[in-house]
């Protein structure tokens, strides 16, 4: 359950901060929101370890 419930805050502290970003284009944002809604599991593990870098 405690699980869970960490992962339910990353992914929208994740979408917060790629909503709020500026260095990426608004499809972009797109994708990486609909890939943390629907495959949270692998897109937060790729967003995490190599893109994050990029949209901060």
């Amino acid at each position: 359950m405690i699980g869970m419930i960490c992962a339910i805050i990353f992914i929208i502290s994740a979408i917060i901060e790629i909503r709020q970003s500026t260095r990426i284009t608004k499809n972009e944002k797109t994708m990486w929101t609909l890939g943390l809604i629907f495959m949270w599991g692998i897109t937060a593990i790729i967003y995490l370890f190599s893109a994050r870098k990029r949209i901060v």
